[in-house]
C-alpha cells in the first residue's frame, strides 16, 4: 500500500478505508524499509499536500472572480437584447453540459442493466442445459455472435455445442450407478484452465474461474486414482 497515497487523501479530508486504518495503525515510520518514510517525512507530506489544495482553492476562487469580471466587461456597451443573448446563451450551455453528463449517467446504467440481464439470461440457460460454467457459456456464445433473445439461435448454439463438446457438460448419472469416471467430463475444465493460464493478464473474474477449474480437475484427477485403487483390489 503507498503511504503517500494515504497521506494525500488526509490532506484532501477524504475518508479512509478500513484497510488504510489498519495499514496506518500498524506504520513503523523508524523502520528503515524502502517502503518507508519518518515520521518528519510524514508530517512534511501532510503539510506539503495541504498547502497544495488550499492554493488550488484560492486559485480556483480567482479564477471564478475574474472570470464574472470578464463577463461584465463584455457586457458593457451591449444592448439589453445582446445581453439578454449573452444570458441565454451561457445558461443554454450549462444546461447543455447537464445533458451531456446525465446521457453518459444514463448510457453507463443501460450498459450495467444489459450486462446484468446477460449473466442472469446465460446463468438460466447453463442450468437448463447443465452445462458447468456459466461465464464460459457466456465466452462460447459471445465469440459465436449468438442472439440469446432469439430462441431458435439458442437451441440450435446448445445442440451444436453437445455434439462437438459433451464434457462441458453435468453428467446426468445417478450416484451409484456404477458408471465409471474415465476423466473425460472433465477434459473441458482442463482445457479452460489451460487456456486462461496462458494469458498475461486474468481479471477478477477469470482468477475466481481458474480456481473454480482447479478444484474440478483436482477433483477429478483424485476420482480417476480411486477408481485405479479399487480396481487393483478387485484384481
Amino acid at each position: 500500500m503507498d503511504i503517500k497515497a494515504i497521506l494525500k487523501k488526509i490532506a484532501d479530508g477524504k475518508e479512509l478505508s478500513a484497510e488504510e486504518k489498519d495499514f496506518l495503525s500498524k506504520y513503523d515510520p523508524e523502520n528503515g524499509d524502502g517502503n518507508r518514510i519518518p515520521k518528519s517525512r510524514l508530517d512534511e507530506e501532510i503539510s506539503k499536500h495541504k498547502a497544495e489544495k488550499e492554493r488550488a482553492d484560492a486559485l480556483d476562487s480567482q479564477l471564478q472572480e475574474l472570470q464574472t469580471r470578464i463577463e461584465e466587461l463584455e457586457s458593457t456597451g451591449k444592448s439589453a437584447e445582446e445581453k439578454a443573448k449573452a444570458a441565454y446563451d451561457k445558461e443554454f450551455n450549462k444546461l447543455k453540459k447537464q445533458v451531456e453528463d446525465l446521457t453518459k449517467e444514463r448510457d453507463a446504467a443501460t450498459a450495467s442493466l444489459a450486462k446484468s440481464e446477460r449473466t442472469a439470461r446465460v446463468s438460466t440457460l447453463a442450468s437448463k442445459h447443465n452445462f458447468k460454467d456459466s461465464s464460459y457459456l457466456d465466452f462460447l456464445a459471445a465469440s459465436k455472435d449468438v442472439d440469446l433473445n432469439d430462441e431458435t439461435a439458442v437451441t440450435a448454439f446448445m445442440k451444436e455445442l453437445g455434439k462437438s463438446s459433451p464434457e462441458l457438460f453435468k453428467s446426468e448419472a445417478k450416484p451409484g450407478g456404477g458408471t465409471k469416471n474415465t476423466g473425460k467430463q472433465d477434459s473441458g475444465a482442463a482445457a479452460r484452465l489451460e487456456e486462461l493460464l496462458k494469458k498475461p493478464e486474468l481479471s477478477s473474474r477469470e482468477a475466481g474461474e481458474v480456481i473454480r477449474l482447479q478444484g474440478e480437475v483436482k477433483s477429478a484427477e483424485g476420482g480417476n486414482q480411486g477408481d485405479g485403487k479399487n480396481q487393483n483390489q478387485g484384481e
